[in-house]
């Protein structure tokens, strides 16, 4: 089933809240001031999705996948060119410092986990915000962060079915203050879609 405009509005409004929620945790996580766009919500088949992601991504990523139930069940997936994510990183980190040496603080630098804390506020975030405009409660599974080919995770997406379209949504961040900007994609695989628009009809927003 396709998303009628109003019902694309309601899920825009409710990500781009939730990625308000995430913005302010990822400012205090940098220290510097986070932006992130309001996104573009497209529906497309796995079949059809990897020429219509940003070109930039390439055909390798990084990703975070998580899965969630209560109600509607799905999967989440934060996925970003491994040089944005390096970035990230070095953002998080210190571009000056950006890996403590094991031993000056009793830390070792674990750049996979610092992607994934990245992926999973974003993904949390996000959720939560559409969980409670759904009036859901969901259940997350603990994050997994992979290194792979872009077919790799389509294939993932459409184990079940190669035509079922999945929500994209394609956002931007900006740091300002480390003249940083680049692009990252959130998909969504939605376990019932029909439960889905029922639930998106049933929320009542001010657009």
């Amino acid at each position: 089933m396709i998303l009628n405009e109003t019902q694309n509005d309601i899920i825009t409004e409710l990500i781009t809240i939730g990625l308000g929620h995430a913005g302010g945790q990822l400012n205090e996580m940098f220290g510097f001031h986070v932006r992130l766009n309001i996104p573009l919500i497209e529906q497309i088949p796995p079949s059809k999705l990897a020429p219509r992601l940003p070109d930039h991504l390439g055909d390798w990523i990084t990703s975070v996948h998580m899965d969630f139930s209560g109600g509607i069940d799905g999967s989440a997936y934060f996925i970003a060119n491994p040089d944005s994510s390096k970035k990230l990183i070095a953002a998080l980190y210190g571009e000056d410092n950006p890996a403590p040496e094991d031993g000056t603080d009793g830390s070792i630098f674990d750049p996979e986990g610092a992607f994934a804390e990245v992926g999973n506020i974003l993904i949390n975030s996000i959720l939560g915000s559409v969980a409670n405009g759904l009036q859901r409660r969901f259940i997350f599974t603990i994050p997994k962060t992979e290194f792979c080919n872009i077919h790799t995770v389509i294939q993932e997406i459409g184990a079940e079915s190669m035509d079922n379209p999945i929500l994209v949504a394609r956002t931007g961040f900006t740091i300002e203050e480390l003249l940083l900007s680049d692009s990252v994609c959130l998909l969504f695989k939605i376990g019932s879609m029909i439960k889905f628009i029922e639930a998106l009809d049933n929320v009542q927003m001010d657009l």
